[in-house]
């Protein structure tokens, strides 16, 4: 499982939440347009919550994309 918080500057929260190891980059990038850009940008955390410490979006997105590209 994991989740991503998105923050907002009018005190706004919202937490999208998935099952699956990791997420998958293309709802990573959709999540990040439809409510990053507008926020601090997300943070995504993958469970066990408690062991993995949350890593900003936009680093995310490129480790997904570089091991996508690695994949081909």
């Amino acid at each position: 499982m994991w989740k991503i918080t998105f923050r907002y500057s009018d005190g706004g929260v919202i937490t999208v939440r998935g099952k699956g190891k990791d997420i998958p980059l293309h709802l990573a990038q959709k999540y990040y347009r439809d409510y990053g850009v507008h926020s601090d940008g997300g943070m995504y955390q993958k469970s066990p919550y408690k062991d993995n410490e949350p890593e900003h979006m936009t680093k995310v997105i490129r480790r997904l994309q570089k091991d996508e590209h690695c994949a081909s």
